[in-house]
């Protein structure tokens, strides 16, 4: 599953479900979303 964000409207799709194209605004320029991690780092 691979979520992307189309750089024109701002729209979150999925590439598998709709292709490489947006379906607001037929673009083909995509930001891919990372997922929110929280890294923890142990003090010395």
């Amino acid at each position: 599953m691979s979520i992307y964000k189309c750089i024109r409207c701002g729209r979150v799709i999925d590439i598998e479900e709709t292709g490489m194209r947006c379906p607001e605004c037929s673009s083909r320029i995509f930001i891919k979303e990372k997922p929110a991690r929280i890294k923890k780092v142990k003090a010395i």
